[in-house]
């Protein structure tokens, strides 16, 4: 299972259509996130929000 993490990097596979199953977000009003969440809906992917120490531990302490 590949996991890409970083909301520039989750960008970036989303305009170059890499094949994504879905995405966890932390809920945020954040601009990006809901930019992201959007794209992701409209291309038909999986967005399921996730506590931030979900995403820690998927993310093995990685900045995400």
């Amino acid at each position: 299972m590949d996991i890409i993490y970083g909301r520039n990097s989750v960008s970036e596979a989303l305009a170059s259509g890499r094949n994504i199953d879905k995405i966890l977000i932390k809920e945020s009003p954040d601009g990006a996130l809901l930019k992201i969440k959007s794209i992701a809906r409209g291309d038909g992917i999986a967005v399921n929000f996730a506590e931030k120490e979900r995403l820690d531990a998927l993310t093995e302490g990685g900045v995400h």
